[in-house]
């Protein structure tokens, strides 16, 4: 009988920033165009970024950290403190739902 050892690729930190991002842009329900909104960037440019088209620079994390009020190293994957949080100014994402008014 043989045992059979699983060989894994290392992590790239920008994988793991990328995936991080998308994280808590999932978690707050933001839009590729605001992530692009506050990196300068277009929807679309955003899109690459987060699809490790084109990786994140060191700068645009710096950004990033600093609109979700955490650490760089916590979107890099090195630590877990202090928590991301929703964007101020970033209004939720409301599209599809319904509201119900009544008049008494």
């Amino acid at each position: 009988m043989t045992a059979e050892v699983a060989i894994t690729q290392p992590v790239k930190t920008a994988e793991v920033a990328a995936g991080e991002i998308r994280a808590i842009m999932g978690r707050f329900k933001i839009k590729q165009s605001d992530l692009g909104d506050a990196l300068g960037l277009t929807r679309t440019q955003a899109g690459r970024k987060l699809n490790m088209v084109t990786p994140f620079t060191l700068d645009e994390l710096d950004v990033l950290a600093e609109w979700f009020s955490t650490t760089p190293q916590v979107l890099m994957g090195f630590a877990t403190e202090p928590k991301p949080v929703r964007p101020q100014g970033l209004e939720p994402w409301t599209h599809g739902l319904k509201v119900h008014c009544s008049t008494n």
